[in-house]
């Protein structure tokens, strides 16, 4: 069966030829319109395409770009469409997305900018990420997951040995949950915490950063609050704009800050200086 239009062929066969019978149809300009028959006439704009591809549009022949397209690039698979958001609904069960290819495979967010992935609970976003560098692992499984920085079963480890002239300014959001040493220094190693931040409406918001701090140098470690904030463990407390320090080996602090001039340490080990 052939159909001829244009000088375009397009070929529709029973094709004995393959491992099993198959059907088979060969396109013209590698591009297949799927449209509403009251549509039919409309030149939806579509390019010639360099392989077979299978266009859907809506019922609307006036939006042109209300489109998906289907096709593989030879390195590939490509799922494209334009107007809208792309939406996976299930029945019963879960959207799964599984990979048999090892651990190197998972989900690649990439704009060119920094790609924002959105975890949706009943319509509120409950995680979102939106820096390239970040990474989004474990496993999530909770109606109410609040993040706007690092969220990983793995922490970073820095090392640092800055003194007291040029403390190391640590980065809001690109050091959070990172855990910093002075091993190696031969000066005490001093750190800048950044303003302290907590919540900034509901628990879906938070914003608060944790950082965790470990002498491994008896040359030791100051940590220096910013202007107006303090660090308090329990009853001991620094002044506003203050400092903790410890110089043996093993001590360590983690701090979290819980609000915009509140540092408070979740776990301690040692003794720390106030001040």
């Amino acid at each position: 069966m052939g159909i001829i239009s244009t000088g375009l062929a397009s070929e529709i066969e029973y094709d004995t030829g393959q491992t099993n019978d198959a059907m088979i149809w060969g396109i013209p300009t590698n591009g297949l319109i799927l449209v509403d028959y009251s549509d039919f006439s409309t030149n939806w704009g579509h390019p010639s395409m360099s392989d077979p591809t299978l266009w859907i549009q809506s019922n609307d022949a006036a939006a042109t770009d209300d489109y998906m397209h289907f096709r593989h690039n030879q390195t590939d698979p490509i799922i494209e469409w334009g107007n809208g958001d792309l939406t996976l609904t299930d029945g019963t069960g879960d959207v799964a997305i599984s990979f048999s290819g090892g651990a190197s495979n998972g989900i690649n967010f990439n704009n060119g900018s920094g790609a924002t992935l959105t975890v949706l609970n009943t319509g509120t976003a409950v995680v979102t990420t939106t820096t390239n560098t970040q990474t989004l692992s474990g496993h999530l499984n909770a109606t109410s997951i609040a993040a706007t920085g690092y969220i990983t079963n793995k922490k970073l480890i820095s090392s640092h040995n800055e003194g007291s002239g040029t403390p190391h300014a640590i980065d809001a959001g690109g050091d959070n949950n990172r855990v910093f040493t002075n091993e190696g220094t031969t000066v005490e190693n001093h750190h800048d915490l950044p303003a302290a931040v907590g919540v900034t409406a509901t628990p879906q918001t938070a914003n608060g950063y944790t950082y965790i701090f470990i002498i491994q140098d008896s040359d030791g470690m100051q940590i220096n609050a910013a202007s107006g904030d303090t660090i308090r463990c329990g009853s001991d407390v620094t002044t506003s704009g203050g400092d903790i320090s410890a110089t043996a080996i093993g001590n360590s602090i983690t701090l979290v800050s819980i609000n915009s001039t509140e540092w408070m340490c979740t776990s301690i080990v040692g003794t720390w200086t106030f001040s």
